[in-house]
């Protein structure tokens, strides 16, 4: 006789996060002046803006709120 399994609870969706952090950050490098994002975040944020300034006239720049 099988026993019941009980039902799991959906995974956290971590990866969410970053897809929207990373939508920020390339909105801000879509700019045409200078631009900042204001994150808690200093994991990735910060990385993600230096690499959203290469090539433009002004950095993004991280802001720690």
């Amino acid at each position: 006789m099988a026993r019941p399994v009980a039902p799991r609870a959906a995974p956290p969706m971590v990866g969410a996060v970053f897809v929207v952090d990373a939508l920020v950050v390339a909105t801000a490098a879509l700019s045409t002046g200078p631009a900042k994002v204001a994150s808690s975040d200093g994991s990735h944020v910060p990385k993600l803006c230096t690499a959203a300034s290469l090539g433009r006239p002004s950095p993004v720049q991280w802001v720690r709120v």
